[in-house]
């Protein structure tokens, strides 16, 4: 199981006691003091490692180094502890729970295969799951962008955001939240599948969520531009810069303006405020009733909150897929709030957004 933030207590080892004693030898008078010094404690120390891509391999809470030992007489200091090393992910940022230090500095918004992830890839050495599909991204996937000496930010490629994120809709407050300790958001936008709607629907869930959102410092990537003809480019990026924010036409793929891209990026980064503390937004309580609405004669419109939220994992084409959903049906009693509501074999039923014919389980 991916995880990208997680709370842990550590806790450096105590050091040694010193040691009260007095060397005493016959012969020797008032031979004084000879009592051993407390060795130190250990350090708990992160170490960052390219093989591990997740902090679900810190299967503990709390990490305490070694104690020192106590020291012992005719001058023996004790033995100090040693250090606890934990290994982490590259990139990962390490906070303090009270001073609001962030997972990123820079998020990529925008819907499932705007192509978020090969953004990602291209610009940092991360190595996320790319592929010609939506929800390919269920979690988010951390890199690092590094120029000159010592330069550099952290971009979190958060999961593509649907229509109904902010009301809980497939893993909407999950992404919400991740998007909620950036710095600077990035909204990446498909050129060829309505960008100058997407972005309008991207600041709607991202508005009713929190309104401190759209006052981030922001830039627009019109993305895929090597599909649209430079006419075609510059007439949205015309359109998109009417929502107030810069906007830069790229393709990940052919790598096209990505340098600039970048150095915009910076720019931003460096000048933007830490956002204040995050506050915790509540959950909805969970919704598990299933509701069965007759829209038309013979079409049954289902509306499933935890259901929805499955199918939200899911990738690949429904249709594939015939058999887990069956599951999901029996698990949810979908077929039984059919039924009780009338729904009869052939007639027609849609789900999160997916239309099929009821044939009843025989």
């Amino acid at each position: 199981m991916f995880r990208d933030t997680l709370e842990i207590t550590v806790s450096a080892g105590r050091g040694g006691d010193g040691a009260i004693s007095f060397w005493r030898e016959k012969y020797i008078a008032k031979g004084g003091p000879d009592g051993g010094d407390g060795g130190d404690g250990g350090s708990v120390i992160l170490r960052a490692l390219g093989q591990v891509d997740s902090l679900s391999t810190l299967s503990k809470r709390v990490y305490r180094a070694e104690d020192g030992e106590h020291g012992l007489g005719k001058g023996m200091d004790g033995r100090s502890g040693r250090d606890l090393v934990v290994e982490v992910p590259r990139g990962t940022r390490v906070f303090d729970a009270q001073t609001g230090e962030l997972l990123a500095d820079l998020g990529l918004v925008g819907y499932p295969n705007a192509g978020k992830s090969s953004l990602l890839d291209d610009l940092t050495a991360a190595s996320p799951k790319v592929a010609a599909y939506p929800f390919t991204t269920l979690a988010p996937n951390l890199g690092v962008i590094e120029r000159g000496e010592g330069e550099r930010i952290t971009m979190a490629d958060i999961p593509g955001i649907i229509e109904g994120a902010s009301q809980g809709k497939g893993l909407g407050l999950d992404f919400l939240r991740h998007i909620g300790r950036t710095r600077v958001l990035l909204y990446v936008l498909d050129g060829s599948d309505q960008p100058v709607e997407t972005l309008r629907t991207l600041q709607a869930e991202l508005r009713a969520y929190d309104p401190e959102l759209l006052k981030r410092p922001s830039l627009v990537a019109l993305n895929k531009i090597d599909l649209l003809s430079p006419e075609e480019a510059s007439r949205l990026e015309g359109e998109l810069a009417a929502f107030g924010l810069p906007v830069l036409g790229i393709s990940a793929l052919s790598g096209e303006n990505l340098e600039h891209l970048v150095a915009t990026l910076f720019a931003l980064v460096q000048a933007a405020p830490k956002p204040a503390l995050e506050t915790p937004q509540p959950r909805p309580p969970a919704d598990n009733r299933i509701r069965v609405e007759e829209v038309e004669e013979g079409v049954f419109e289902v509306s499933a909150p935890q259901l929805e939220r499955q199918l939200a994992r899911m990738k690949g084409e429904v249709s594939e897929m015939a058999g887990y959903l069956q599951d999901l049906f029996k698990r949810y009693r979908v077929e039984s709030a059919l039924e009780a509501r009338g729904v009869r074999a052939g007639d027609t039923v849609r789900l999160a957004g997916v239309e099929f014919e009821y044939i009843p389980e025989v």
